[in-house]
């Protein structure tokens, strides 16, 4: 049984992703989910790091990130090639500019 947290399901539909053009987007939805044992911002980092080594188009990663030092920090380590973070934005309308300000 395939479940969200399976990495090798993840590849499969990403590869196919980069086969007809779309961008691979790593994101628990609306529904609240979180990876079980992991705390940090970035919740889905292991899955889109996996998947960023194996395609050739950017991997947007989100997940409980809500401070521009962990977006910051999740491209630095190459877990992501882009940081989506709309929660964060209307949690707090000035999270861009301190983003910006780092």
């Amino acid at each position: 049984m395939m479940t969200n947290n399976d990495v090798s399901f993840h590849l499969r539909i990403r590869k196919l992703l980069e086969f007809y053009g779309g961008a691979p987007y790593i994101s628990g939805g609306f529904s609240g989910f979180i990876v079980p044992g992991l705390t940090e911002q970035g919740y889905f980092a292991p899955i889109s790091q996996a998947i960023k080594e194996v395609v050739s188009i950017p991997v947007i990663l989100t997940g409980g990130i809500t401070e521009p030092e962990a977006a910051e920090r999740l491209l630095a380590e190459k877990k992501a090639d882009l940081i989506g973070v709309g929660s964060a934005i209307l949690a707090d309308s000035l999270w861009a500019k301190r983003a910006m300000e780092l």
